[in-house]
């Protein structure tokens, strides 16, 4: 498996260039799915097909999905508060917070208490 993340400042053709991307995958003969979490819906735009929130075939080979970020968070969240109780009972505490957006990915590793 392959996985190819297109990043960016809005409007430089991410979109785009994912989508010709994944038309060139699956012509090639690999089984393939575009992704995009854009509210816009310009995934959908660009190969004239309704997109949801699970995969859709586009063509034999070529499946689109326009993931909504909303329901994606919602059905994590608990899974994040375990994690944060899990952390507090271990004697860690969170100084920083875990930060992840489409043009920056930090990471900060809890402190131990003193």
């Amino acid at each position: 498996m392959r996985i190819l993340l297109f990043t960016g400042k809005g409007g430089v053709g991410k979109t785009t260039v994912a989508a010709a991307t994944a038309v060139r995958a699956a012509e090639a003969g690999m089984r393939t799915i575009v992704c995009s979490t854009d509210p816009a819906h310009s995934l959908a735009d660009a190969f004239d097909v309704p997109l949801g929130d699970r995969p859709t075939a586009i063509d034999e080979r070529l499946f689109g999905q326009q993931l909504n970020a909303r329901v994606r968070f919602e059905e994590a969240w608990n899974d994040v508060r375990r994690a944060s109780a899990t952390t507090r009972r271990s004697g860690f505490t969170t100084r920083r917070a875990l930060v992840i957006s489409p043009s920056t990915r930090r990471s900060r590793t809890p402190s131990r208490r003193s």
